[in-house]
């Protein structure tokens, strides 16, 4: 039987392309047919912005709905792109939820509740997009995930944070959530072009093995920032020679989570 699976994207470190990972990644599998729903962890609103911007109702008003022991109706805060995919805003009152969560008596869990509901087990993805630090917030979307992504991206500090994150993964898989496993590392701005680059493409591989995705996102400055401008996904624009590399990491994906249809 179907299960919905819950990705988080994270790394500690910033711009490294979570959030484009996030879009472009949920937007390649609803090409394919899949039911996808992104979610924004982040208070600056960026996949919210790419995906047509902030509704009447935010993640906040599930989060602070939940902690008040009340609900929200998912169909109050779930919007849909021009592209076809669905997605939950974030807004910047989104940190001010930290304290909210934690007075919560279940507030490891407070995510995991609400994306329990009957209402989302239409999806077959859900993926959260989250914020460059390992807060409460954090926590809860790596508590209530099946799995996790991380994007690092090539240069001298690509291992920044990493380690960090995988002795995270490996406290929260032992104790909150026994189900969290690292789906892959996914390497970002590869540029196999330069000898650096590609030193630092071998020392992940060395270091990292089959937690490297085999597809890596090369580097597109244009074509990534023309998509943003737009407000959208390389994977929706035509000519983007992004979309393809997008679209073969969506199929390395559904069979690393071992989903065949």
């Amino acid at each position: 039987m179907k299960r919905t699976k819950i990705i988080s994207i994270a790394n500690e470190k910033g711009g490294v392309g979570k959030t484009t990972t996030t879009h472009n990644l949920g937007s390649a599998l609803a090409q394919l047919g899949r039911k996808v729903l992104v979610v924004d962890l982040d208070k600056q609103c960026n996949l919210t912005s790419l995906c047509g911007g902030a509704g009447e109702k935010s993640i906040c008003d599930l989060i602070y709905e939940e902690c008040m022991g009340r609900s929200t109706p998912a169909a109050d805060v779930i919007r849909t792109s021009e592209n076809g995919l669905d997605y939950i805003g974030s807004s910047k009152m989104l940190d001010s939820m930290n304290s909210q969560i934690a007075s919560n008596p279940d507030c490891a869990y407070v995510l995991k509740n609400i994306f329990s509901s009957a209402e989302f087990e239409k999806y077959d993805y859900i993926f959260f997009d989250n914020k460059p630090a390992i807060d409460i917030l954090t926590q809860n979307a790596l508590n209530t995930s099946d799995g996790i992504i991380i994007p690092i991206e090539a240069g001298l500090f690509a291992f920044d944070g990493i380690d960090s994150i995988l002795s995270k993964v490996r406290s929260i898989n032992a104790t909150t959530n026994p189900r969290l496993k690292v789906t892959g590392i996914l390497y970002n701005k590869s540029e196999h072009v330069t000898e650096f680059g590609k030193a630092i493409d071998a020392a992940t591989q060395e270091n990292f093995g089959k937690l490297m995705f085999s597809t890596q996102i090369p580097y597109r400055k244009a074509q990534t920032e023309r998509a943003i401008s737009m407000n959208t996904g390389c994977v929706n624009m035509k000519n983007n020679t992004l979309a393809q590399v997008y679209m073969q990491l969506a199929n390395e994906f559904e069979a690393r989570v071992g989903r065949n249809y």
